[in-house]
């Protein structure tokens, strides 16, 4: 089990470094996310579990941009609306098949977002959640 507490600071590397000047972000503001109030940032939908359970045992709010990650337990989610972008796949791959180019088709970015909250974990955290969210 990790221990957060013993946790004082990071070593930096170069590149991640560059990374903190590149946005102006110092590394002491960066260390601060891990150091003040936690959140982490997970990613892997089909298998949450030990993160998850890593976060409930440290009492981190845990967020991701998936949404089966808040079914599986999660504090809460904020990401591009999946169903939108399917939709949006299956229009491109419909005017290829009526023959347009790859190359013609613009490249899009999502414009359609979900945030999604788990009450029973913000609860368990003593998080309050606002009411329009309810």
């Amino acid at each position: 089990m990790i221990n957060f507490a013993m946790i004082t600071g990071f070593d930096w590397n170069d590149g991640k470094a560059r990374k903190n000047e590149k946005h102006d972000v110092s590394t002491t503001e960066s260390e601060q996310v891990f150091f003040n109030a936690p959140l982490l940032m997970l990613a892997d939908a089909d298998n949450p579990g030990k993160k998850l359970e890593l976060a409930a045992t440290q009492r981190l709010p845990a967020i991701s941009e998936l949404r089966p990650f808040v079914d599986a337990g999660g504090l809460m989610s904020y990401g591009p609306n999946t169903s939108h972008q399917y939709e949006r796949t299956a229009d491109y791959i419909d005017k290829l098949f009526k023959g347009a180019k790859s190359a013609d088709l613009p490249v899009e970015q999502p414009t359609s977002f979900a945030l999604v909250i788990n009450r029973k974990t913000a609860r368990a955290l003593g998080l309050p959640v606002p009411q329009p969210f309810c």
